[in-house]
């Protein structure tokens, strides 16, 4: 392959990001979801699997205790419906207030929440006891012009307006001890961090 075009595809079962050829010939088929590490595999034009370019290594999953990520939409008649992800404690129970940690990107030109292989920080804070919640905000990219308009020259009030909404969502549930949540993130989730602190300590 030779630096062809690229296409990210997201799925419900998974994402693919596809790497074609400049000729538009044989392509490459990178797959992965939450709970399924990366495969890679290389395609004739037609779509018939030719070999298997890098194979799955489950190694993580069967050494680890990974915990599981709930998708989460979250709806309400003044705002569009904003998709978050929710990683619980292993061990979860129903009914108990655990602390929450908010991890925040928020700006211009990313998607967080992705059904994607991510082995990360937020997984082992779950294993610590803590509810790890992340909410693509207005502002955030993958959902087109209108979803990411609204903070055009006014960055951070509607950003953090929709983080607010998604931890009163999970408050709402029961499931958050609302005295101990925590929020953070890095580049534009590290503005979005001290602007939330600044604006809304509470």
């Amino acid at each position: 392959l030779d630096g062809g075009p690229r296409t990210r595809l997201t799925r419900e079962a998974g994402t693919h990001q596809v790497n074609m050829a400049m000729a538009g010939g044989y392509w490459l088929d990178d797959f992965s979801a939450v709970d399924s590490p990366p495969r890679n595999t290389l395609h004739a034009p037609d779509g018939a699997q030719v070999a298997v370019w890098e194979k799955q290594d489950r190694s993580f999953l069967e050494e680890w205790e990974v915990p599981a990520t709930e998708f989460v939409t979250v709806t309400g008649s003044d705002h569009p419906p904003f998709y978050a992800s929710l990683i619980r404690p292993p061990g979860f129970q129903p009914g108990h207030q655990y602390p929450l940690i908010v991890m925040v990107y928020g700006g211009p030109g990313v998607q967080v929440v992705r059904n994607s292989w991510q082995a990360n920080l937020e997984q082992l804070l779950a294993t610590r006891g803590f509810l790890v919640w992340t909410l693509d905000n207005r502002g955030s990219s993958g959902r087109g012009h209108a979803f990411e308009s609204p903070i055009y020259r006014r960055m951070g009030r509607t950003e953090l307006a929709d983080q607010v909404t998604g931890i009163q969502y999970l408050i709402g549930r029961g499931m958050v001890d609302e005295h101990r949540i925590g929020i953070y993130g890095w580049s534009y989730g590290g503005y979005m961090t001290l602007y939330s602190l600044l604006h809304q300590p509470d």
